[in-house]
């Protein structure tokens, strides 16, 4: 499932597109605020990287959708520009990822929401995840040695022993530990990225996902 951001001056306007994306079984938010907010530079990173996809109405104005677009530039993994007309010598050089026609049939709008979900399903590299994410130390210097095993299985032996410098694992260390993976993947939900990438390894440990 993707969440999509609809920005919009007139939230009744694409109301025939917002049915045909929930009919997929899709999360949409059509707003004017948040158009607002982003513009003024009032919104929080962390809250436009929880959205796949955002959608440009063609209700903004050509200076608004430049702005726009700028800042969302490495923020969404989809740029959508909501338009009647060809625009293919325009994508070329712009941020936008794609065009779609606020009346595009139910089978255009399916294709659009499948390529944001195979942006979201690309690994992000590790040290993305570490510099988006406001962590405490420990959950720093843990989710560091993840970064640092390259996509390998690290027990809770050798986390302990990095992080509190242990070289056994008592049960407090195991609580400690599981507390610190879960407070992880809650920061990393809460940043946009997908928490399955941060995995427990039955009986051995944990892995770190990515690119």
């Amino acid at each position: 499932m993707c969440r999509i951001l609809l920005l919009t001056k007139c939230v009744f306007a694409e109301q025939e597109l917002e049915e045909k994306i929930r009919q997929l079984g899709h999360e949409v938010l059509s707003s004017t605020s948040l158009l607002k907010s982003i513009l003024q530079e009032r919104l929080p990173e962390c809250f436009l990287q929880k959205f796949q996809i955002v959608l440009l109405s063609e209700s903004i104005t050509n200076g608004e959708n430049f702005a726009v677009v700028e800042k969302l530039q490495n923020k969404a993994s989809l740029i959508v520009q909501l338009s009647e007309k060809n625009h293919q010598a325009e994508q070329k050089k712009s941020a936008v990822t794609a065009y779609l026609s606020p009346n595009a049939p139910l089978e255009e709008v399916r294709e659009m929401l499948h390529l944001g979900e195979s942006k979201k399903n690309d690994f992000p590299s590790g040290q993305e995840i570490l510099q988006r994410l406001s962590l405490t130390k420990r959950e720093q210097k843990l989710l560091q040695e993840l970064v640092r095993a390259e996509n390998k299985v690290l027990s809770q032996e050798e986390l302990a022993h990095q992080i509190w410098n242990k070289e056994h694992l008592d049960n407090s260390a195991k609580c400690q530990m599981s507390t610190l993976i879960r407070k992880i993947r809650d920061k990393m939900e809460y940043a946009g990225f997908d928490s399955s990438l941060l995995q427990t390894a039955r009986g051995e440990g944990y892995v770190l996902r990515s690119s």
